[in-house]
C-alpha cells in the first residue's frame, strides 16, 4: 500500500468514526487532515 493509498483510508475511516461520536463526517475528514 502506498503512502497515498494508507492516507486516503484513513481519512475514510476516520470520517465514518466522527459521524458515529456526533462530529459532522466533513469535519472529522480534515481533522483526520491536520
Amino acid at each position: 500500500m502506498e503512502f497515498r493509498e494508507a492516507k486516503n483510508k484513513f481519512v475514510q475511516t476516520w470520517g465514518a468514526l466522527g459521524s458515529q461520536w456526533g462530529i459532522n463526517k466533513t469535519m472529522a475528514q480534515i481533522h483526520a487532515l491536520l
